[in-house]
């Protein structure tokens, strides 16, 4: 068994140069690095994959949001457009 942590693991991988752009325009307007970005929308769609309830809520994803950042600190940069 690894002793690795899971927060050591690292994952590489290409993109099509469509999403390339469109990670390093997200990076930039959040302020935030293609890593971060990349690690939030995995997680995200772990989360939703994994949960038994195929519908998503507001409170389930704030649910998922609030344990990410419990992890990884709160989103920085970038304002809502709402």
């Amino acid at each position: 068994m690894s002793s690795r942590n899971h927060d050591e693991r690292a994952v590489s991988f290409a993109v099509p140069d469509e999403a390339d752009d469109w990670l390093a325009d997200e990076a930039a307007r959040r302020g935030e690095s293609r890593d971060e970005i990349c690690r939030r929308l995995v997680t995200a769609a772990a989360a939703v994959a994994t949960d038994d309830d195929p519908t998503p809520t507001a409170e389930s994803t704030d649910s998922a949001v609030a344990t990410h950042n419990d992890d990884t600190g709160p989103e920085t940069g970038g304002e809502s457009d709402d």
